[in-house]
């Protein structure tokens, strides 16, 4: 029996990373295994790099000012490695060596993402084989159609995309910069406009009124 034999039973990891949270699971699967922030704590050592903080993925550019000699690429790669061990090991509890993995991306992944992500997948994590699919044919997919109108409501905006027999029609494409955040955003300023609390001695005052001022971030 050949290495290859053995993994023709082991259905695919699929994982679509988003600005906000990331789904991941088995192909076959009728949904997401599990739905996680797209962000970690990392420990890392990258000359200068010390990050005590949530980090976003999708930030990795902006974290170049906390560590001079450490290129982008590089950043993004040391959180791409703690993210998907993390997946794997301890989310997903798989031998990354046994598994293909299906990676659905948007098509506004850039290429330096996209680069770093299939380079960590093969060479860190020694992936079977990798395959990125745009999270509009993957929609499509699951009604067994080739042609269909599909719109992507995301955390950073909306993207209204035209297939045809498989293929997405760039030049029909609509995006608007207008997504989930932008929702967070107003819900914010209603609640800070509007919102009433309770204080120790019984009083009722205005949100925006408390000292000192309540922090309304997206963990909350």
């Amino acid at each position: 029996m050949s290495f290859l034999d053995t993994l023709i039973d082991k259905p695919a990891i699929v994982l679509d990373i988003g600005r906000a949270y990331t789904k991941c699971g088995f192909a076959g699967e009728t949904g997401p295994h599990s739905i996680v922030p797209t962000r970690l704590v990392p420990n890392l050592i990258t000359s200068n790099l010390r990050l005590t903080e949530p980090v976003n993925i999708y930030d990795y550019d902006k974290l170049k000012k906390i560590g001079d000699d450490a290129s982008d690429e590089s950043i993004l790669r040391e959180l791409l490695v703690d993210f998907l061990y993390r997946i794997y090991y301890k989310i997903l509890n798989v031998n990354s060596r046994e598994r293909k993995v299906v990676v659905i991306e948007s098509l506004l992944t850039s290429d330096t993402f996209r680069r770093v992500l299939n380079d960590v997948l093969v060479k860190n994590f020694q992936a079977v084989s990798v395959t990125f699919i745009t999270s509009h044919m993957a929609a499509l997919f699951t009604l067994g159609s080739t042609v269909g109108l599909v719109l992507d409501c995301g955390y950073t905006d909306c993207q209204l995309v035209p297939i045809a027999e498989s293929y997405p029609m760039i030049g029909l494409c609509n995006f608007l910069n207008l997504g989930s955040k932008r929702v967070h955003e107003e819900i914010r300023h209603l609640l800070v406009e509007y919102a009433e609390v309770t204080l120790a001695n019984g009083d009722r005052v205005k949100l925006k009124s408390v000292q000192p001022p309540v922090d309304l971030d997206e963990d909350m």
